[in-house]
């Protein structure tokens, strides 16, 4: 075997560096000498941090600790590492940005302490949903939260709760597609995607605070079109009087669930009463044939519905072709 070919074996299998953040990488990084007598009062005054260990020589930190030293720190960047959990932060209550992008996290958490925080950077990880919790940063103004595996558009509307949140992206996510891809292009469909996500950040009363997403400002022509569309698309239903409710709602979810009608057939009519039309007096009544009617009107209600919504979608498809 030649010698290129016994360096290479002798490198395998290639050794995975685990870096842990301690005194001698605070040091190294900072210019901080450990035998400094007065080392740990200038660790108490650092406000700024860089671990993003850009060579990869030192390998890559896996667990965010020892940072209860550093009480005034306002600038942390742990960017590019192979984190799996937002932990060891909960002494940090001086962040004002925090930069975890290019990591392997799965869920936001250890941040809501945060009052001060203003940029948030989690780009490039493993999550999947916004918590509710993200209402607690009231400071934040800049988010990035693309390239994750969000799917939930409904988890963005926690970030209409955040007053001075000006900046905003969360492209490149696993958000369902709101137009089926054999009638409409891609970029039809992330024209449409953003109306959705832009009414998801907007509150029902009030103005939105997000004024760019995903790198492109928001127009108040833009938010009136996604309004519009967002409304064709997604018709508000009218609700019945709550004297309507029980009787409707149980023949509804019977005939949906497929299972028979519970409920007691109505008392029959009195003597001096006319019979029904189509009806003898004195006849009893056809619980079956009421059934099938019933089940006949669902289902003509349900092609309308649908014929409904399709007129939409190709209303929202020519919104966005000629017009917007």
């Amino acid at each position: 075997m030649s010698s290129d070919g016994e360096e290479i074996l002798s490198k395998w299998p290639p050794k995975s560096v685990v870096c842990i953040i301690d005194d001698a990488l605070i040091c190294e990084l900072t210019g901080l000498n450990v035998h400094d007598s007065q080392y740990v009062d200038h660790l108490a005054q650092l406000t700024s941090l860089d671990l993003h260990l850009r060579d990869g020589e030192k390998g890559k930190i896996r667990r965010i600790e020892n940072l209860t030293k550093l009480p005034l720190l306002s600038q942390l960047n742990l960017s590019y590492n192979a984190l799996h959990k937002m932990e060891g932060l909960g002494s940090l209550r001086q962040l004002v940005e925090l930069n975890l992008a290019e990591n392997s996290l799965t869920r936001i958490e250890g941040i809501f302490h945060m009052k001060q925080l203003e940029r948030l950077n989690l780009c490039g990880n493993l999550i999947e949903r916004v918590p509710s919790s993200v209402t607690a940063l009231r400071s934040l103004s800049a988010l990035r939260l693309h390239r994750n595996r969000l799917s939930e558009l409904r988890d963005l509307q926690h970030f209409r709760e955040l007053p001075t949140l000006l900046h905003l992206r969360v492209d490149n996510n696993l958000f369902p597609s709101p137009l089926p891809s054999t009638s409409s292009s891609s970029q039809q469909q992330q024209q449409l995607l953003r109306h959705l996500v832009l009414q998801a950040v907007t509150p029902p009363q009030g103005s939105c605070s997000v004024q760019v997403l995903d790198n492109q400002s928001v127009t108040p022509a833009e938010r009136a079109a996604a309004a519009a569309v967002v409304e064709n698309l997604y018709p508000q239903p009218t609700l019945p009087s709550s004297s309507d409710s029980t009787s409707s709602s149980s023949i509804s979810t019977s005939i949906s669930s497929g299972t028979d009608m519970q409920t007691e057939p109505p008392p029959p009519p009195s003597a001096s009463a006319p019979p029904g039309p189509g009806r003898e007096k004195d006849q009893p009544l056809d619980l079956g044939l009421l059934k099938q009617r019933l089940v006949a009107e669902q289902r003509r209600a349900e092609l309308l519905e649908e014929e409904v919504r399709l007129y939409y979608i190709q209303y929202a498809i020519y919104y966005i072709l000629y017009v917007y």
